[in-house]
């Protein structure tokens, strides 16, 4: 092999590294955004309505 088949393999595992990366933390994210709407709906309905 030459050096430009290395230097192309590494150059595809560092982008495969962040794209995976930016898949984890989408996932994670549309996690966090899904727990903050659940509890934001649970304080909704703990709340007394004064709405005379």
């Amino acid at each position: 092999m030459t050096e430009m088949h290395f230097l192309f393999f590494g150059f595809g595992v560092v982008w495969l590294g962040v794209f995976s990366y930016l898949f984890y933390l989408s996932g994670r994210i549309r996690s966090v955004r899904d727990e903050l709407d659940s509890l934001s709906s649970q304080l909704d309905a703990a709340e007394p309505s004064d709405k005379s």
